[in-house]
């Protein structure tokens, strides 16, 4: 088989023009009309064929080729790229989100009152069962001291860092029927408190020995008390630059309690 220079020049040619795949097609049917039946014609033809079919596959990109997509400009391959790329990434950083753990709140010390006995210690832990914004951790009943765990913004929304214990005091009484409460830490020294002891009678119940708690523990001064109705005997713990004895024998006795010799 022989090759006509005419159809050398018209193939090479065509290599001259490896980037236009348009131009290209153009020319191999500009040149189809010189196509003959001799040996020679169809040796053209078969050559500028091939170039054509190569320059359009190489002018397309990996993923053109391989699923067949039509042409697209540059820019918009590369956009597309970086949107699927800023996608992965922010699947990713929401997959560490939610993989690490929740952050501990804070624990924070409050003053109750209402612990006037021992088993009050279990009356409020089923009470704070009802506010599950606040956690209830730890009780010193001698102290009448709570730690408690609780986010305040959420517990407490639109609530001001130094109004939080007048609302926790409101949302304690609601919950109670108003026999716990919350108020602020005593911040004297123990050096500097009293206890005071008074016997007591009447008190045949733990309604009647929360009457007598009601009674003094309001009082200014007072930092904390206990009464037990099964020994008839009242405790307070009072600031002496406050009040003293006398006032809270008199509360105790406009409450109508029964007051008990020394």
């Amino acid at each position: 088989m022989t090759i006509s220079p005419r159809s050398v020049r018209q193939s090479e040619d065509l290599v001259h023009h490896p980037d236009e795949p348009d131009g290209v097609l153009a020319k191999v049917a500009a040149h189809s009309s010189h196509r003959s039946d001799s040996p020679s014609g169809q040796a053209g033809w078969g050559l500028r064929t091939l170039h054509g079919q190569g320059a359009a596959r190489a002018s397309r990109s990996p993923a053109e080729s391989r699923f067949g997509l039509n042409p697209r400009p540059l820019a918009i391959q590369t956009a597309l790229f970086v949107v699927l790329v800023l996608f992965r990434i922010a699947l990713s950083s929401s997959a560490d989100a939610d993989d690490k753990p929740p952050e501990a709140t804070a624990t924070y010390k409050h003053q109750i009152t209402g612990l006037f006995s021992p088993d009050r210690v279990d009356d409020l832990k089923e009470t704070m069962k009802h506010i599950p914004e606040i956690e209830l951790v730890k009780v010193d009943y001698e102290k009448a001291e709570v730690i408690f765990r609780y986010e305040p913004a959420k517990a407490f929304a639109g609530t001001k860092p130094e109004q939080i214990v007048e609302r926790f005091d409101q949302i304690l009484r609601n919950e109670s029927n108003h026999t716990f409460g919350v108020k602020p830490l005593c911040e004297l020294p123990p050096d500097k408190l009293t206890t005071v002891e008074i016997a007591v009678g009447g008190l045949d119940c733990k309604g009647c020995a929360f009457g007598a708690y009601d009674s003094i523990y309001r009082l200014p001064g007072v930092e904390r008390a206990t009464v037990s109705f099964k020994k008839g005997q009242l405790k307070a713990v009072i600031n002496p630059e406050k009040v003293d004895r006398i006032e809270l024998e008199t509360a105790l006795k406009q409450r109508g309690v029964e007051i008990k010799p020394k």
